[in-house]
């Protein structure tokens, strides 16, 4: 989509773009150990709640 917008832009910023926005979009996964067992913790960097599994 990058390069829609720029036109001589080279594979190699197009990956390093792809790469940041996945690592900025990606969900931090954790286990957590409570009192009712073991979840897993799922947090998204651009939401205020954290949603357990």
């Amino acid at each position: 989509m990058i390069y829609i917008f720029f036109e001589n832009v080279g594979i190699g910023m197009r990956g390093a773009v792809s790469g940041i926005l996945a690592y900025v979009l990606s969900p931090g996964i954790k286990k957590v150990d409570s009192q009712s067992g073991e979840h897993i913790q799922v947090k998204f960097i651009f939401l205020k709640k954290t949603c357990y599994f």
